[in-house]
């Protein structure tokens, strides 16, 4: 199995109508059905504006249930998605985007500029999503749903990478670990094994 084919939000039928998420900023609560709903029109909008399967995503911004929403739809679409810390340096973010050869990078709209910028300085083209309204440079992320809900590729294979992680950087510079569907899916299994959760949890 892929780590989507795994997750509860793909059964979404089991328990589609109990909270996935509860927005703390905000209140806002998003089932099972609308998160899994949410992260296939995600997935089939990114791969109509082109990323293909091995390309890095790179989400520069807060948490939010945005962020889940957009990993899940990258990964559902084949992508790799690495975090970027929205409080690194300029060359933190910089050395990070390069690194992973990002492709696309999901941002807030006050760090847009700031992402092209580095961009254009490297030479390197990126196409920039704003959790925001769009510009001539930036897509809004909105436009992502008007793609539909089908999934947009077969079925994934376990082996394929899910996830580019880096280390906090405290000792050497900081370092991307590659990691796979089975590597995923094999941890939130140990999870779940040490720390079983029910129904009823929260």
């Amino acid at each position: 199995l892929s780590l989507h084919d795994a997750l509860p939000i793909l059964s979404a039928q089991h328990r589609a109508d109990r909270p996935a998420i509860i927005d703390a900023s905000t209140g806002g609560t998003h089932t099972y059905r609308e998160l899994a709903e949410a992260v296939r029109r995600v997935a089939a909008g990114l791969a109509a504006h082109g990323l293909r399967p091995g390309q890095t995503f790179a989400i520069l911004a807060q948490n939010s249930p945005q962020w889940l929403v957009a990993c899940l739809g990258a990964m559902l679409a084949g992508g790799v998605v690495t975090g970027v810390d929205p409080l690194a340096s300029e060359d933190q973010i910089a050395a990070q985007l390069a690194d992973t050869n990002a492709r696309f990078v999901l941002t807030t709209p006050t760090l847009a500029g700031q992402v092209l910028a580095l961009t254009r300085r490297a030479g390197r083209h990126v196409t920039i999503i704003t959790l925001g309204p769009g510009t001539e440079e930036a897509l809004p992320f909105s436009a992502l749903f008007a793609c539909g809900c089908r999934r947009p590729l077969a079925q994934l294979d376990p082996a394929s990478p899910a996830l580019i992680a880096y280390s906090s950087g405290t000792m050497a510079p900081p370092k991307g670990v590659r990691l796979t569907h089975r590597a995923c899916l094999a941890n939130v299994l140990q999870m779940l094994t040490a720390s079983p959760a029910g129904r009823n949890d929260r």
